[in-house]
C-alpha cells in the first residue's frame, strides 16, 4: 500500500532539497577559490609565494584593449577590479620627457608621479584618488612620448573602500584586506602587459 505525503511535508522536503543544493554549490565556490584571494594575508605565505601566484593568475578570460594610438593592454573583465582602459593624447612638453614628469595628468587628485619603464617603454605613472562617502575611485594614468606628441593611458579602480577598518569583526576586516590585496595583484599583473607599439 502507497503512503501519501501531506502537501505541506512535499513542500519542506522540497526546500531542504532546494537549501542543500545551493548550499553545496556555494560551498564549492567558495572552497575551490584559488588562493589568490587571500594573498598576502594568507599565513606561512613568502615573497617567492606571491610572486608566483601573481604570474599564474588565470588571464586567459581577460579583454585586451587596443586603440589607434598604439598602446596595447590585457585587463580583468570584472569592473569591480578594473575600469575598462582608455587612451587620450594630451598636451604637454615632451622635451623634458622622461627626465621629468608633466603635471596635471591624472584626472583624479595626483598622490604619486613616478617613473617606470614597462616591456622597455619609459612611461610617467600618476597615482590619483577621487573619495567621498566612504569608498574612492582610484586613478591610474601611464604617460608617455613619441615624436614630441604625449600619449596617455588611463584607467581606474572604483569603490576601494577608505579603510576595511570600520568598525566590523576580525573576519570582515580580514576578507577586505585579502579582497584589497587579491584586486591589486590583478591591477599590477595588467600593468605588466602594457604595450606602446607606435
Amino acid at each position: 500500500m502507497h503512503k501519501k505525503i501531506s502537501t505541506l511535508a512535499g513542500f519542506i522536503i522540497i526546500a531542504v532539497e532546494i537549501i542543500v543544493l545551493f548550499g553545496g554549490v556555494f560551498a564549492y565556490q567558495y572552497l575551490s577559490r584559488p588562493v589568490l584571494l587571500c594573498w598576502p594575508y594568507c599565513p606561512g605565505m613568502t615573497d617567492k609565494d606571491r610572486e608566483q601566484i601573481k604570474n599564474e593568475a588565470p588571464t586567459a578570460s581577460w579583454k585586451t584593449f587596443s586603440d589607434n594610438y598604439g598602446f596595447q593592454m590585457q585587463y580583468p573583465p570584472d569592473a569591480n577590479v578594473m575600469v575598462a582602459p582608455t587612451s587620450r593624447i594630451v598636451s604637454c612638453d615632451a622635451s623634458f620627457f622622461p627626465n621629468s614628469c608633466p603635471k596635471g595628468i591624472s584626472p583624479g587628485y595626483p598622490d604619486k608621479t613616478e617613473k617606470e619603464t614597462i616591456n622597455g617603454v619609459n612611461y610617467c605613472f600618476y597615482l590619483g584618488d577621487n573619495c567621498g562617502m566612504g569608498s574612492c575611485e582610484i586613478d591610474y594614468s601611464y604617460l608617455t612620448t613619441k615624436n614630441n606628441v604625449c600619449y596617455v593611458l588611463d584607467f581606474s579602480q572604483s569603490r576601494v573602500p577608505t579603510s576595511c577598518d570600520n568598525g566590523s569583526s576580525s573576519d570582515v576586516v580580514q576578507k577586505c584586506k585579502s579582497e584589497q590585496s587579491a584586486n591589486q595583484a590583478l591591477i599590477d599583473q595588467a600593468v605588466s602587459t602594457i604595450k606602446f607599439t607606435k
